[in-house]
């Protein structure tokens, strides 16, 4: 849009735009609930919504990558969607719900630290047809964190290379583990 009509809309705009025009477009998208992925970075969520859409073999889910520096401050546009699921990963968009208030007749959920599972779950919900709270409830359900911790339990690695042969450092191995 940019390139071709000179005006350059920030991440908020194009939402908005994304939104019209799917509502245009319902033939291809006939769920009453559509999916964002709002991000920083200038690809993270284009990333996310990729991976996931090719997973699910459809475009279920909308990417919105956003500037790290850019803020969310005040929305006026109109939905042309019933339900609206934004996934967002920190900061600011975290609040935005809150801040699409001028909306009538709409329910936002808003899921916080996104990620591709969490987005693969919300998007299969969304193919499934099912109610926006289940879809909400049922992912942040589903969604855990969890951690290992893995302890090295050798020293020290050597590592043996030759631009010769391969025998010449199996002989070089050979010696060095004798010496242990």
């Amino acid at each position: 849009i940019n390139k071709m009509i000179d005006i350059e809309l920030n991440s908020i705009n194009t939402l908005f735009l994304l939104t019209n025009i799917l509502f245009y477009n319902k033939s291809d998208h006939n769920n009453k609930i559509i999916g964002f992925v709002v991000a920083h970075g200038y690809s993270t969520a284009s990333s996310i919504v990729d991976s996931v859409n090719r997973l699910l073999e459809t475009n279920v889910l909308y990417p919105i990558d956003m500037p790290l520096d850019l803020n969310v401050i005040n929305i006026t546009e109109k939905s042309n969607f019933d339900e609206v699921i934004l996934m967002v990963d920190m900061g600011a968009v975290e609040e935005i719900g809150s801040m699409l208030t001028n909306f009538k007749n709409i329910s936002i959920g808003v899921i916080n630290n996104i990620s591709t599972k969490v987005a693969l779950s919300v998007g299969s919900k969304i193919i499934q047809r099912k109610e926006l709270k289940e879809i909400l409830e049922s992912t942040c359900e589903e969604a855990s964190f969890e951690y290992k911790i893995y302890k090295n339990q050798k020293k020290n690695t050597f590592i043996f290379t030759t631009e010769t042969w391969m025998d010449a450092t199996k002989r070089m191995l050979d010696i060095f583990r004798k010496s242990i």
